[in-house]
């Protein structure tokens, strides 16, 4: 069990930026950058009841990163990552939800 907790540790590097386009946006959308830094393949997941505007479910080779953009209004989401998953990110054994991109509780 310690070692799966060491290994997503190793995972979710998180930068978040925000993206204000013009001076008069009061509520600017945020990037968001996870970064693969564990030696072996990923598939990252991200939940939220608002999704961001892009894919929420995605693979990252070693030290491979992806950014997503979310809206303004995103205050609260879950990030992780799944290991030892299908080439079409099924079937993991860790952080399973059977799909590549992850829907319902999560």
């Amino acid at each position: 069990m310690m070692y799966f907790i060491i290994a997503l540790l190793c995972v979710v590097s998180v930068e978040a930026n925000s993206v204000n386009r013009t001076k008069r946006q009061s509520c600017p959308e945020h990037d968001i950058v996870i970064y693969n830094n564990c030696p072996f393949t990923v598939w990252a997941a991200v939940h939220s009841p608002i999704q961001p505007s892009t894919n929420n479910g995605f693979r990252l080779n070693t030290k491979q990163k992806q950014q997503i953009r979310v809206p303004c209004r995103w205050e609260a989401a879950r990030i992780w990552a799944r290991t030892n998953c299908n080439a079409d990110g099924r079937n993991c054994e860790t952080g399973d939800c059977n799909a590549m991109k992850c829907v319902g509780a999560g």
